[in-house]
């Protein structure tokens, strides 16, 4: 018996020679499979979102079995919902190579929380004023997205704080959706009620 450990596939010649030097060759091929590799990608979500890890696999004999830590699933994919930043380590064996294993981090980042308030002013026009007062724990807020719901031309305007005049008095319900620079967003809406539009008759006097 003689043990061999080749790094990569190897052949190894066999002589056998019997008590009369007779001999007889043979050709032994040990075959190393390559390396396993193990890839998986760190994911950024937004609070309340889920996401998919995907592990993939090379190298080995196979067939592979993936296996996520912590109660995770036997398989490559892994959908997990975090509330906070967390990691997760995935373990891949074939059977017959050393095990690879692999963490990723899923980043969550907070969603803003959308207001806002308003003002009339019926002088010289009907208008509206809208000031924003949104807020995020983290990152930035980079866009505005206003929808007044008027079924007017003009029914939805960018920035942080705006004005609009409605097209008739009454309820309106409003719409402030806001976007954070990591695309996280949120939305609120109020019932905003329009000022009446100013109308005059001249009535001339017969005398």
């Amino acid at each position: 018996v003689h043990t061999v450990n080749p790094l990569i596939t190897t052949s190894y010649i066999i002589t056998v020679t019997d008590s009369s030097g007779c001999k007889d060759l043979d050709t032994v091929v040990v075959g190393v499979n390559p390396p396993l590799t193990l890839s998986a990608s760190d994911e950024v979500i937004c609070d309340g979102e889920s996401t998919t890890l995907i592990a993939s696999a090379g190298g080995g004999g196979g067939p592979y079995t993936f296996t996520w830590q912590n109660g995770g699933p036997v398989n490559s994919d892994y959908t997990v919902s975090p509330s906070i930043n967390t990691s997760y380590t995935v373990v891949l064996s074939d059977g017959c190579s050393l095990n690879e294993s692999k963490t990723v981090t899923v980043t969550v980042n907070p969603n803003p929380v959308a207001y806002f308030d308003w003002y009339c002013d019926t002088i010289p026009r009907s208008t509206t004023y809208f000031n924003d007062g949104s807020t995020v724990s983290q990152g930035a807020i980079v866009k505005y997205i206003w929808d007044f719901q008027d079924n007017s031309p003009l029914d939805s305007l960018s920035g942080s704080s705006t004005s609009y005049e409605f097209s008739g008095s009454g309820g309106y319900n409003v719409a402030l959706t806001v976007v954070t620079d990591n695309g996280c967003s949120n939305t609120a809406t109020r019932t905003v009620v329009a000022p009446p539009t100013a109308s005059f008759t001249d009535r001339k006097s017969v005398v």
